[in-house]
């Protein structure tokens, strides 16, 4: 069983109706405030979290479930009501903006989430590019196939466009792709959403994740 907090209004429950939030596995719980949104965790902690950007504490939200261990690494997608994004909720700890209505892409996303792996702890240096501009040094602090948490002691901002390229331990095949900065988790640290991975570069990730595993 799947367990989603529905941190909204309880008047989009007809609009995602239509998302696989509403799938016979999947176990819905709503709350209105950080309050609320805590006795759930208490009680059963999620599988994900889905915020509307118009509750009046959509940024508490976003702030209490990440300070919670029991929902840090839990992926949370803001709803967004056709507006441009709240970066401010995205530096809080949204993992992804939803624009309202759903569609096809909400149910691509959310299943994406819900079942991505788990992230591994790792310290690989790795090359940032902005642009055409020269290569940033940083470094790989975790990663996973959708994503990777960074040091890089050059400013970020959430929605940078980035091409990446690094090696992994043991490993001399370059990794190559490009990702998207998502939010900003720490000082000098930023969460970054990996959109596209060239060549055999999921497969060597994945093969990352599974220790003892043979590269053919």
């Amino acid at each position: 069983m799947i367990v989603v907090l529905l941190c909204a209004s309880e008047s989009l429950d007809e609009e995602l109706r239509q998302t696989v939030l509403y799938r016979h596995d999947v176990q819905r719980y709503w709350a209105r405030d950080v309050g609320e949104a805590r006795a759930h965790v208490t009680a059963m902690p999620p599988d994900i979290a889905l915020v509307d950007s118009a509750l009046p504490e959509a940024a508490g939200v976003v702030a209490a479930l990440r300070d919670d261990p029991r929902t840090g690494k839990v992926p949370i997608v803001m709803i967004a009501r056709g507006d441009p994004a709240d970066e401010g909720l995205l530096e809080a700890g949204a993992t992804v903006v939803l624009h309202l209505p759903p569609n096809r892409e909400w149910d691509t996303r959310l299943v994406s989430l819900v079942n991505a792996p788990v992230r591994r702890e790792a310290r690989v240096p790795i090359n940032l590019h902005l642009t055409a501009e020269v290569p940033v040094p940083a470094l790989v602090l975790n990663l996973s196939l959708s994503g990777m948490r960074v040091l890089c002691f050059r400013r970020l901002q959430v929605g940078d466009e980035l091409h990446f390229s690094f090696c992994l331990p043991g490993r001399t095949e370059m990794i190559q792709g490009a990702a998207t900065v998502v939010r900003v988790v720490g000082e000098n640290q930023y969460g970054v959403e990996l959109i596209q991975i060239e060549g055999e570069g999921r497969r060597l990730i994945q093969e990352f994740f599974e220790p003892g595993s043979n590269v053919s």
